[in-house]
């Protein structure tokens, strides 16, 4: 639904109405859940994970946070170009990884093996299209690299989306008569799809903001879910919400950025906040470590049990 929500967004007639539509969906598909999924420090188990990996949830936040802020502050057009760009490609394959564990998910629901390497390659060559079509979209190559190379960009990453549909057709024949094939490729179709609004619309927030807003919803309904499954669910739902709409609010005010030397260095730290969101990520949801394992498997019993 977002893929078609945000451009129909173009037909508001009143300008006032669409920015502050514009807004709301941002913070849904930005601030808002990066800011939920700092919940796990506010509750134990979580906390003990992330806590676990403190080299990387703690030491390493701090050192982007200060090398951001300091790019952001003193740094060269080109040297913010590509720390800016290296942020993009990170936001943009954690989108995918986000959709690898929803394909997991639904595995272990459906009682069925994880997807194979062949599976995930569609999805994996999509999201390469996304990253390389974001050097146009965002206008990324400005300071790095000539306007006739962003081109050539643009298009090699067009035909690698198309390459990308071809090879998920391709694995979709090849499984077509397994048992459970269906759902093996609705995930599948649904993963190689998900950027397909990058190669749809021109305009940067109907082509991002379709499918950032997509993971973000897609994130709250989870988080919401671990909200919900605690012990004393009154006071971890508040906690949720509240942290939720209080630091999604700090983060949409740091993100502006500004002229002045204290907001571009605060902008550079919003971006580190951002980025220590997708390293949490990668700890508290991998599934292969056994403290994951069982905290999640509590949290999502209907799944884990239904596998089992």
């Amino acid at each position: 639904m977002p893929y078609f929500a945000v451009p129909l967004l173009n037909f508001v007639p009143n300008i006032k109405t669409l920015a502050e539509m514009l807004i709301l969906i941002e913070f849904a598909g930005g601030g808002a859940h990066v800011a939920a999924g700092y919940y796990f420090f506010l509750e134990k188990e979580g906390r003990a994970i992330l806590l676990a990996h403190w080299p990387r949830t703690i030491l390493l936040p701090l050192c982007i946070a200060i090398a951001y802020g300091m790019v952001f502050l003193k740094g060269t057009p080109a040297l913010k170009a590509a720390a800016l760009l290296f942020y993009f490609v990170w936001q943009t394959w954690h989108y995918q990884r986000q959709n690898f564990g929803v394909a997991s998910f639904m595995m272990r629901a459906g009682q069925q093996v994880p997807l194979s390497n062949k599976e995930k390659l569609p999805m994996q060559l999509a999201v390469a299209a996304a990253i390389l079509a974001l050097v146009k979209l965002y206008d990324l190559g400005n300071g790095l690299v000539q306007s006739p190379v962003v081109h050539v960009i643009w298009i090699a990453a067009a035909c690698l989306q198309g390459i990308a549909v071809l090879t998920a057709l391709t694995v979709a024949f090849s499984i077509r008569r397994q048992q459970g094939a269906a759902r093996r490729i609705l995930v599948i179709g649904l993963g190689t799809l998900f950027f397909l609004p990058s190669f749809l619309y021109t305009h940067p927030i109907d082509a991002v903001l379709s499918y950032a807003l997509a993971h973000g919803l897609q994130y709250l309904v989870f988080m919401g879910y671990i909200g919900d499954r605690q012990r004393h669910r009154l006071s971890s739902w508040t906690r949720l919400i509240v942290l939720t709409l209080a630091l999604g609010g700090l983060l949409a005010a740091l993100q502006r950025g500004g002229d002045s030397p204290v907001r571009a260095f605060l902008f550079g730290v919003y971006l580190s906040l951002v980025m220590t969101h997708f390293v949490m990520d990668g700890i508290i949801w991998r599934l292969r470590h056994a403290p994951q394992r069982a905290y999640m498997g509590k949290v999502f019993s209907f799944v884990f049990t239904r596998a089992s």
